[in-house]
């Protein structure tokens, strides 16, 4: 899982990388340190440091996710098409 978050941090040039989830808190005490590892390899670091954090929005966090999705999809006003 490490190696895949410091491929991810590489591949998109982030300076954070947030889990949540509901099993979140039981993996954490093992992703997170290897993760914080992995992303502090002079290799995977770049020209920033990499930030490892817990999701704010806890265990439902991909409830939230997609509930904001529909909320976007409804109610967020888009310009007209420009095709006709």
């Amino acid at each position: 899982m490490a190696e895949l978050v410091m491929m991810a941090v590489e591949l998109l040039d982030a300076d954070m990388v947030v889990f949540g989830g509901p099993y979140w808190k039981l993996l954490e005490p093992w992703y997170a340190p290897a993760s914080r590892r992995a992303v502090q390899r002079p290799s995977a670091r770049g020209p920033h440091p990499v930030s490892i954090l817990s999701s704010a929005i806890g265990d439902n966090v991909g409830a939230v996710g997609a509930a904001s999705v529909v909320h976007d999809n409804l109610y967020v006003p888009r310009p007209p098409s420009s095709r006709s």
